[in-house]
């Protein structure tokens, strides 16, 4: 079980990583092609193609959307092949923080998003 909360833990650091340097590509291709996203303010897009579009608008090099970092990660396996986490961010200026929480699954091209949940919350 130790491995699918490894596994997770590297999902988080990847996205993460991936939104800091805007690279669409390496944001999205976390994602199974049936994920969900729900954003902070409660728009839910379906599947890998919905969330590039929506998020197009929103990564660091579409638009000069500020850095994130990091500063809680807490994650529990699932089971065999699945894992969740909470994450708590917070955006490197302004005042925008919150939680997201996110499923993981082993998948053939390695472990994928397959949900997550972003919630805004007070910085």
């Amino acid at each position: 079980m130790q491995e699918n909360e490894n596994a997770t833990r590297r999902v988080v650091d990847d996205l993460v990583e991936a939104w800091n340097r805007g690279d669409m590509n390496g944001f999205v291709r976390l994602f199974a092609e049936d994920a969900s996203y729900i954003t902070g303010t409660g728009v839910h897009w379906k599947g890998r193609e919905a969330i590039r579009r929506g998020m197009a608008s929103t990564i660091p090099g579409a638009s000069g959307a500020q850095r994130v970092a990091i500063s809680e990660v807490g994650v529990k396996s699932l089971g065999a092949d699945a894992a969740a986490a909470l994450v708590r961010w917070r955006m490197d200026a302004g005042d925008r923080a919150g939680l997201f929480t996110l499923v993981t699954t082993a998948t053939p091209e390695g472990w994928r998003i397959v949900v997550l949940h972003n919630t805004d919350s007070a910085a």
